[in-house]
């Protein structure tokens, strides 16, 4: 499973794509039509957030694709000592927002993780998201984003 940790050891982020019932992918229709299942996990101390495989959570396959193209092409910055353009990502369906900036510092990142509390909770809590910033080592971003682009890979030779 792609896991991404943040400096300090204290927060962990994954991201698992799922070979379940809610995949429906259809070489016929364009990739935005296309869905791939997700388990999302977030730990930061004393509270964790989770998109179970259950809960039907989707990614298309045309932001999936894009969420890994661009997360490579951050990494080829800064592995050449470029910065880079703050990146936005939401997905589709409203699940969480990433939004991945430069601190200007060799080998790190910045991550910001939104969540959407009405879809997390399933409705229990609504009308607000709830953020988190840190710190990640460039080689861990790079280590997650190769383990995401592997599964998806696997997911679209099914």
């Amino acid at each position: 499973m792609p896991k991404l940790n943040n400096i300090e050891g204290n927060i962990l982020l994954e991201i698992n794509l799922l070979n379940n019932d809610f995949l429906d992918v259809d070489e016929e229709r364009q990739d935005s039509e296309n869905w791939i299942p997700f388990e999302f996990v977030l730990n930061v101390p004393r509270e964790k957030y989770v998109y179970t495989p259950d809960m039907g959570a989707t990614f298309s396959v045309y932001e999936i694709k894009s969420l890994i193209e661009k997360f490579e092409q951050i990494a080829e910055n800064k592995l050449s000592k470029k910065s880079f353009e703050k990146f936005e990502f939401s997905s589709s369906e409203s699940y969480f927002d990433i939004i991945v900036d430069d601190p200007l510092e060799d080998g790190e990142i910045y991550m910001e993780i939104w969540l959407n509390i009405g879809t997390i909770t399933d409705g229990e809590l609504s009308g607000y998201d709830k953020g988190f910033r840190f710190v990640v080592k460039l080689d861990t971003f790079i280590e997650f984003t190769s383990e995401l682009k592997r599964q998806y890979k696997r997911m679209m030779e099914l």
